[in-house]
């Protein structure tokens, strides 16, 4: 069965690393010459080594140099590696709930209260009159209801994204 890059494992790839990036993946389903899978996906060859040497440091494609016996000269073939990609998708998508989980501080969805020194919860807040035991400064808001709203609900979504591409249920 051939590797597809298709469907929420695009979305995936679409968002982390560009659709350039996802149409040389897709477009290299055999071992190839850059200057030919340029050729196929319609790009400037240089436009297509770049983005091979940027998916080849994430150990998304693989190459093999080879030198031409006649002339000397050296020719890269680049693999698509498979076996890194859903990988890939799996860390950036762990990567990304982590930071969201963070920038909500205590997880429970509260509105948060700080200043230079400290960090509360709304309930702490009225009980402190908003202005901080420690250093006395007023106590702002860390993040609106609506931003709350909008963090969970990117939360959501790439849980979906996240069950969709690895086959989770």
């Amino acid at each position: 069965m051939a590797f597809l890059v298709r469907g929420a494992l695009r979305d995936v790839l679409e968002e982390s690393l560009g659709s350039e990036h996802v149409l040389i993946i897709s477009k290299l389903d055999k071992p190839m010459l850059d200057s030919k899978l340029s050729d196929k996906v319609r790009l400037e060859d240089t436009r297509v080594r770049s983005i091979l040497n940027e998916l080849h440091e994430k150990r998304l494609v693989s190459l093999q140099r080879t030198k031409g016996p006649k002339e000397g000269w050296f020719s890269y073939y680049w693999s698509r590696r498979e076996e890194n990609i859903l990988d890939y998708a799996s860390k950036y998508l762990d990567s990304k709930l982590g930071r969201l989980s963070g920038m909500l501080g205590s997880g429970n969805g509260d509105i948060l209260y700080s200043c230079d020194c400290s960090t509360v919860d709304y309930g702490a807040a009225i009980d402190m009159n908003f202005a901080c035991e420690s250093c006395g400064r007023q106590l702002k808001t860390e993040r609106t209801p609506q931003e709350i709203r909008d963090i969970n609900s990117e939360i959501r979504r790439l849980n979906e994204l996240k069950r969709k591409t690895l086959g989770l249920t």
